[in-house]
């Protein structure tokens, strides 16, 4: 059986369902790195990884991707990426390259949303309008805001010495 269909071969696969998040915080994993260069725009040849991370949702999943510039100006990011998969400690300086060691690790996503190109990708500001979009046929995309670890995973607490209080 070949990998390609000829014009009178059939389709059984049925298509999978589109799940948009509402706005919120969602505990998943990361399941795909792909190392990627930017072609065009302002981050022309500017290398990034293209991460996808899966949360489950009732019986289904849903796939969130977000670029990680490998651009000073996105270091930010990219720690806070390494951080939440417990690859990087505060104050510690990690390889560009561990962002690979991520794959497979729980990760929570802080997501939002916003309305496509017709709606000038302008941001939803809360789960009801989300919700209030989608069933109007708008087109809706989610967005990852912000990376943690996830709750039973995280770090120690901050101690009162980290902000100056300590003996």
């Amino acid at each position: 059986m070949s990998d390609y269909f000829n014009w009178n071969d059939d389709i059984t696969q049925d298509a999978n369902e589109f799940i948009v998040l509402y706005p919120g915080k969602f505990t998943g994993e990361v399941t795909k790195i792909e190392k990627m260069r930017q072609e065009g725009g302002t981050m022309n040849g500017c290398a990034y990884a293209l991460v996808t991370v899966t949360v489950p949702q009732e019986g289904a999943a849903a796939i969130l991707t977000d670029r990680l510039y490998l651009s000073r100006k996105m270091e930010w990011k990219i720690s806070q990426f390494l951080k939440a998969c417990g690859l990087k400690k505060k104050g510690e300086p990690i390889k560009v390259s561990q962002i690979d060691k991520a794959l497979h690790k729980p990760i929570t996503v802080t997501v939002g949303c916003k309305y496509g190109k017709d709606r000038d990708y302008d941001a939803i500001d809360s789960a009801e309008e989300a919700k209030y979009a989608i069933e109007s046929g708008e087109i809706v995309y989610n967005e990852i805001k912000k990376y943690d670890m996830p709750a039973n995973e995280e770090e120690d607490t901050i101690s009162d010495d980290e902000f100056g209080f300590g003996a």
